[in-house]
């Protein structure tokens, strides 16, 4: 809230770099898996890429807020946000980074969307939902690969509140608030 984002070093505890360049409270940042690159969204509605080592933004999007995740695909040509959006609350929106425009975006039929990031290979990503389901969807189509479903129940809401991947992307893994931890296998990548 107090607008900025803080690199900081895990061993020592001290901080790197503080990057200031927004009016807005931060709410979503993630980091490059070379840890050079930083992107994060705020309450200005954009979307900024910054070198870690100098606090150079290197390009600001415009974009819808980005409020609850933003995850930098593998080789950095993508991002994926989740927050509020003209079209409704919670969308999954996939942004090409080097065009600097938004691709597509990901709705559930009902309530609203997370995500969980890019899959190791960058090709697929998943969602997860209000509406109790999981699905895989291809990066480069838009394309619904699979989805799972939670079973209804009578005593607790089944909507999934997150997901990941498995560390070699065979997996999924979801947790919601019927307080189930669940484990499904994917189908295989092309």
């Amino acid at each position: 809230m107090d607008k900025s984002v803080r690199l900081w070093d895990v061993e020592s505890g001290q901080e790197i770099r503080s990057f200031l360049d927004s009016n807005a409270a931060c709410r979503a940042v993630d980091i490059s898996r070379d840890g050079k690159r930083i992107l994060w969204g705020s309450d200005d509605w954009k979307l900024r890429l910054s070198n870690a080592e100098t606090g150079e933004i290197i390009w600001a999007l415009d974009a819808y807020k980005a409020w609850g995740l933003v995850d930098l695909s593998p080789d950095e040509r993508f991002a994926l946000t989740m927050g509020r959006t003209p079209e409704g609350p919670s969308n999954v929106e996939l942004w090409d980074l080097k065009a600097g425009k938004r691709v597509r975006q990901f709705r559930h039929e009902r309530g609203w969307v997370g995500h969980s990031g890019f899959s190791p290979d960058g090709k697929r990503f998943l969602s997860h939902g209000q509406d109790g389901t999981l699905r895989l969807w291809d990066v480069a189509t838009g394309k619904e690969l699979c989805r799972f479903e939670t079973p209804p129940s009578p005593a607790t809401a089944n909507a999934i509140a997150t997901s990941a991947f498995s560390p070699d992307g065979r997996f999924a893994v979801s947790a919601g608030w019927d307080h189930i931890v669940r484990i499904w296998k994917l189908p295989e990548a092309d």
